[in-house]
């Protein structure tokens, strides 16, 4: 590798070369498209994991009158022979990303998709050319091109389209459609998702589907969205996954492109934080990296922040934490403590499920495909590899590396204090810092008493999300963090004073689970939580951090819940 550019943010394979910037040689990917004998293939990865690049990789290399063989006379596919330097330029290509697909409403959505089909039609509309459409055919054709035509044209599109070019070029069509279900999750979150299952159904089995024009069609997503519910009985489409060994090492960085790129951009020695930091994932039985965050760590002079926070659309996930079971909660705890969970997954999704989820294993499903856990061990239990029909997992689950770790703190937080919000009162804002406990203790008792069940209150998780929901309303005055390392061990809740006229805080959370006979019972029990959660504080140096930091005045807090009952304990470090 030379020690060219890193360009973050481009998926545009021609641009990456025709200027020179630094790039990752996937183009073997070529060759084992070529070599596939599947008529369609799906791939699915989380995002930012290389997909529209290799996507626009491979539009560039396939399709005719694009003059782009000088962009791969330097890289591996040049050198595996005359047969596949041959398949460069050969054919039309319909190229369709939905990678920016946010639309709120179906109305806006039909636009979108109006409009990107036009585009596509525009591109190709040498094939009005001559005689090669008949008039009905042009008329047809005319009116998508303009985004004027019924809704019928536009489902058809893909196979109509794909006709035509066959008719002019005497040469089937290659069809690549990246980010295919990114429509699919934002009309399941906004309320449009049988509108939108209607039209995609239409448009990607007439176009993948038994037709006879089609040379190959290759799609990218993130989730493997069952056949059933769109892919209605295409038995010539195969699907590469996180569990497919195929075509694994395509799609992230593995080590040995990690090594080479910390050889070119850093040192060996920055392999071990790079590891720590974005390593982790497993697709198939090949080690990968983050590959978008170990650029731009090495873009970046060399500083481990988790880049991928914010990158990618999460709506599915936090609809699905809306309805997370006590049994749920628990596994996530666990999972940010670093422990491990086992799970039965489905492969395959289909969207209205997922906010029925009651077991987990729709959640867990979708956050691995979306990159939020990896599996360390999985055994096919059910279903066939190569449909995917029925396909099931047993998986034992972690969180991948330190960043994600990050991630899970960041947006959590973040979701509990939208949710949390809109009862919380300046009141309890004010007790935390004047270390009034006896307000701050009645206040949270009042919220809990009106806005929770004792079923929700069963698990810590539940009390710590609670908090930060509180905290992270204080982000004014505080940088709030959550289960860090600081002395002896981690803290629930850390919150660094901004200005020094404010006090450092530190939370210790307990949750009380066991039944008593009467409410002295009950109380005694929370007392001792609570100082428990104190002594805890003190006992593993927490405030190490805040010390280090300058902060002079600290205050501890030692919490203890049950049910919708708190108990609260402080104490001031000057």
């Amino acid at each position: 590798m030379d020690n060219k550019t890193i360009n973050i943010g481009s998926s545009d394979f021609v641009k990456l070369i025709q200027r020179g910037y630094f790039y990752v040689d996937k183009t073997l990917m070529i060759k084992d498209v070529i070599d596939s004998g599947s008529e369609a293939l799906l791939f699915t990865r989380p995002r930012r994991f290389g997909k529209s690049l290799n996507m626009s990789m491979l539009k560039a290399y396939f399709e005719m009158n694009a003059d782009t063989a000088e962009l791969f006379r330097d890289l591996k596919i040049w050198q595996c022979g005359e047969r596949y330097r041959a398949e460069q330029g050969k054919y039309p290509v319909i190229y369709l990303s939905f990678f920016d697909f946010s639309e709120p409403d179906w109305e806006q959505a039909l636009n979108y998709l109006k409009k990107a089909i036009s585009d596509e039609f525009i591109r190709h509309n040498c094939v009005c050319e001559g005689d090669i459409l008949i008039p009905v055919e042009k008329m047809q054709f005319q009116s998508v091109m303009e985004a004027s035509a019924s809704i019928t044209y536009y489902k058809s599109s893909l196979k109509d389209l794909s006709r035509w070019l066959y008719r002019f070029y005497g040469v089937m069509p290659i069809i690549i459609i990246d980010e295919y279900d990114k429509p699919l999750q934002k009309a399941q979150t906004s309320g449009y998702y049988d509108e939108m299952i209607a039209f995609l159904k239409g448009f990607f089995t007439g176009g993948l589907k038994d037709n006879p024009s089609l040379m190959k069609g290759i799609l990218t997503g993130v989730l493997r969205i069952a056949k059933e519910s769109i892919f209605t009985g295409m038995n010539n489409f195969d699907v590469y996954s996180v569990f497919s060994n195929k075509y694994s090492e395509y799609f992230g960085f593995t080590e040995a492109e990690v090594q080479a790129i910390a050889e070119c951009y850093g040192t060996q020695q920055d392999m071990a934080e790079v590891k720590n930091w974005y390593d982790g994932y497993c697709f198939g039985e090949t080690e990968i990296y983050n590959p978008w965050s170990v650029l731009q760590y090495f873009s970046r002079d060399r500083v481990p922040e988790a880049y991928w926070l914010r990158t990618s659309g999460n709506d599915i996930i936090h609809t699905m934490f809306k309805n997370v079971s006590a049994r749920m909660l628990e596994d996530l705890t666990a999972l940010v403590q670093g422990k491990a969970i086992m799970a039965t997954i489905p492969v395959d999704i289909v969207y209205p499920d997922l906010e029925n989820d009651t077991s987990g294993s729709i959640l867990y499903a979708v956050l691995m495909m979306t990159g939020y856990l990896k599996q360390v061990d999985a055994k096919r239990v059910g279903g066939d590899e190569r449909t995917g029909r029925g396909l099931k997992y047993r998986s034992k689950f972690m969180i991948p590396n330190k960043e994600i770790l990050e991630v899970y703190q960041v947006e959590i937080l973040e979701y509990f204090e939208q949710y949390c919000r809109p009862d919380m009162s300046d009141v309890i804002q004010e007790a935390i810092t004047a270390n009034d406990v006896d307000t701050l203790q009645a206040e949270l008792s009042r919220f809990l008493m009106q806005s929770t069940s004792n079923f929700d209150g069963a698990y810590e998780v539940f009390y710590h999300g609670l908090m930060l929901g509180n905290v992270a309303m204080m982000r004014e005055g505080y940088f709030v963090t959550s289960n860090l390392e600081s002395g002896e061990g981690r803290f629930d809740i850390q919150m660094e004073p901004k200005k020094s006229v404010l006090p450092g805080i530190i939370m210790e959370l307990k949750s009380v689970r066991e039944e008593y006979a009467d409410e002295a019972a009950r109380d005694r029990s929370l007392e001792k939580e609570a100082a428990d959660a104190l002594a805890q504080i003190e006992e593993n140096e927490y405030i190490t951090n805040l010390r280090m930091r300058g902060v002079k005045s600290i205050i501890l807090y030692g919490m203890a819940f049950k049910g919708k009952h708190a108990k609260v304990l402080s104490k001031v470090l000057e």
